[in-house]
């Protein structure tokens, strides 16, 4: 049986300009104050993993632990909503949960 002449022969066309993998970064921080750099960060990148600390005693954070006990986690709520997406009604609708702040008065951050 005979073969054809170009069954052993396959061409292969490659791509000029290959994408090119992202880098992957793990990132430590606090809350607020690298919330900035992550806007710059989706732009490099978009495998990054975030280390954050659930140590906050601040603002609305301050008020669900003394109420609800537990970790605190205002900074991973913040972050959460930097790194949101925002394509969808639904995405927004989480982002809305996501960012409500709680009322620095004990009674009415109790009552909600």
């Amino acid at each position: 049986m005979a073969s054809s002449p170009n069954r052993h022969h396959r061409r292969c066309y490659s791509n000029p300009n290959p994408p090119q993998p992202q880098p992957a970064l793990l990132v430590f921080s606090g809350g607020t104050a690298f919330n900035g750099v992550v806007e710059d960060l989706k732009n490099f990148t978009t495998r990054v993993a975030h280390v954050l600390p659930v140590s906050d005693d601040g603002g609305s954070t301050a008020e669900i632990v003394r109420v609800l006990g537990g970790p605190a986690v205002g900074d991973i709520r913040s972050r959460c909503l930097r790194l949101s997406d925002q394509s969808t009604a639904e995405a927004l609708a989480v982002r809305n949960l996501l960012g409500h702040r709680l009322p620095l008065e004990p009674l009415q951050a109790k009552s909600e």
